[in-house]
């Protein structure tokens, strides 16, 4: 099953649980399906269907994938049993007021950053505070990235995404701000076509071995896309809130990603506000409150330093 939708309703307000696999859609696709649901239960006509993109692959001249070749039946039998040696995950959600979320954007733009940047920072700082392993070996992070606007493809639905790899290393101890643009400045290359269709080969390449599904040695054994933390930001795609009779008041986004210690974050903006979701077979509990602490915290800073500045002059 590629795809599941839950209804749980009560006479006044409901709450819907859409899942999907990577293979169809990415974030964005999931947060235009759920708007779908709800038009389309107020009454609305949801107009013509989308085009069906080929393979992201080939956006990016990579040809066509090449034939299927079922590789499982010879491999060793099925790892089914490690699924269940894995802790259950724990989910947590969380929001950002519009008014702590408009002072990280107009601080991000006077440090010449970006407000991904920013998060960036806060969570690698705040997951230092909280892990040892954090402090003393190098934390990867992997950050999901809409090529929509690479392919001109804006608000077309399916699998269209990259991603970046940043890392943290023990000896980081830049000032916030800092560490921000330098976060910023580091993912620019994975903006561009040529590595980002680099990246899609090596993708292809794990999935053309066909490992376990329920051992994830057999699929990457030289552990490349292993990372300690994922911020997947829609940033504010411009959700709808009001739908006739029907209003949204909240949207949680949810990636499950990453090996079992993996920290999965995810968020969107709607209506100006923060939507945040913590995931994780092992999380650090206080996660997302310290990294908006440390946010909130780097805004004063950098504000009162710049009155400090205006005042001097």
């Amino acid at each position: 099953m590629l795809a599941r939708a839950i209804l749980c309703h009560s006479a006044e307000r409901c709450a819907i649980l859409f899942s999907a696999h990577h293979a169809i859609t990415d974030g964005k696709t999931n947060v235009r399906i759920v708007e779908d649901l709800i038009a389309a239960a107020s009454g609305e006509s949801l107009g013509a269907r989308f085009p069906v993109l080929p393979a992201l692959g080939e956006l990016f001249g990579l040809g066509e994938p090449g034939p299927y070749v079922e590789v499982s039946a010879a491999a060793k039998a099925p790892a089914s049993y490690v699924r269940y040696d894995l802790p259950v995950p724990r989910v947590e959600r969380h929001h950002f007021e519009a008014g702590d979320l408009k002072a990280v954007l107009a601080t991000a733009n006077e440090e010449g950053t970006t407000v991904h940047g920013a998060l960036l920072a806060a969570f690698l700082l705040a997951g230092r505070q909280l892990a040892e392993r954090w402090r003393t070996a190098p934390v990867v992070c992997r950050s999901p990235i809409d090529l929509r606007p690479m392919l001109e493809l804006y608000g077309i639905p399916g699998l269209i995404i990259g991603t970046h790899r940043s890392v943290m290393q023990p000896s980081d101890n830049l000032p916030f701000w800092e560490f921000a643009r330098v976060l910023k400045k580091d993912m620019l290359p994975s903006q561009t076509k040529e590595v980002t269709a680099k990246a899609l080969k090596a993708v292809r390449e794990v999935l053309g071995r066909e490992g376990d599904p329920d051992d994830v040695t057999t699929i990457d054994p030289e552990r490349h896309f292993k990372h300690d933390l994922m911020i997947s930001n829609y940033g504010d795609p411009g959700v709808r809130t009001s739908f006739g009779g029907l209003s949204l008041r909240a949207l949680y986004p949810s990636v499950a990603s990453g090996f079992g210690d993996t920290q999965a974050i995810s968020m969107v903006t709607v209506d100006g506000t923060l939507y945040i979701t913590h995931a994780s077979r092992q999380p650090l509990r206080s996660l997302v409150k310290d990294a908006l602490a440390i946010l909130r915290d780097a805004c004063a800073v950098s504000s009162m330093r710049k009155g400090g500045a205006k005042a001097r002059r």
